[in-house]
């Protein structure tokens, strides 16, 4: 014959396990946003290296078009002009990817502290009798 009672066993370790599941909720959603923000990172990096495929091929063409050097140098500037903005606009995208990623994981680290310092419920089991 058991010290406890069976039920109550049965019902703290279902209880423990909820709160187990609260208690790892924060970081399976931080895991979550962390692969979302990746796949972005990702098709980022791919943009920018369509910009600077984009950029080459222009570059090849100038040369490759130049009658005088003082047209060639203009539209070199201004290609390289426009190339800096692009590159300007990819990295304000590169910095708003990480600042949401922060943002959200400061979000389950908050979550996970609040989870953390509860407790889950306890009763003090009822003895069996003999």
């Amino acid at each position: 014959m058991g010290m406890y009672n069976e039920q109550f066993m049965n019902d703290s370790i279902k209880k423990m396990a909820e709160w187990q599941t609260q208690a790892l909720e924060p970081s399976r959603k931080l895991g979550e946003s962390a692969a979302q923000t990746y796949e972005k990172f990702m098709h980022l990096n791919y943009e920018v290296m369509g910009d600077v495929n984009t950029f080459s091929i222009s570059q090849a063409h100038l040369l490759a078009n130049a009658t005088e050097p003082k047209a060639y140098f203009e539209s070199l500037q201004t290609a390289l002009s426009s190339y800096g903005d692009t590159l300007s606009e990819r990295v304000s995208e590169y910095s708003d990817l990480t600042s949401e990623l922060l943002h959200k994981a400061q979000e389950a680290t908050l979550s996970a502290s609040k989870v953390a310092k509860s407790k889950p419920e306890t009763k003090t089991p009822p003895k069996k009798a003999a």
